[in-house]
């Protein structure tokens, strides 16, 4: 089993959507921003997503520039439920190396309150 978690401070990402908006686009997929934009405190949900990816990056005993991280998609299931879509071909054969499967589970929970987004990544 892999584990990762990952906190972020809100207005971190507060400050990048106002300083470097270009920058949401190397670091989420189409499908993320126009999702997060369409939110009622867009910075809430960005942060949320980053910290899932920096989460997965964790478990997965990796750097974040290892990545492209718009290939590692935070998607909801019809049911609301986050899970992620992951398009890297490094980062799967990473997971496949690493948990000796060829199928695997990831479990993704996310939150936030407050000043601070928080993800939780169980793979298994």
């Amino acid at each position: 089993m892999l584990t990762g978690v990952d906190i972020l401070k809100i207005q971190r990402m507060t400050r990048l959507m106002e300083k470097s908006p270009q920058a949401l686009g190397d670091i989420f997929s189409e499908g993320e921003i126009a999702y997060c934009q369409s939110r009622p405190h867009p910075a809430e949900s960005f942060a949320a997503r980053f910290a899932a990816k920096e989460a997965l990056i964790k478990a997965i005993d990796s750097e974040v520039l290892e990545f492209d991280l718009s290939q590692i998609e935070v998607v909801k299931t019809k049911t609301g439920r986050p899970e992620f879509h992951i398009t890297s071909q490094h980062c799967l054969d990473k997971i496949r190396t690493l948990t000796d499967k060829e199928e695997y589970k990831i479990n993704l929970a996310l939150t936030h309150e407050d000043d601070y987004a928080v993800a939780f990544v169980v793979i298994e």
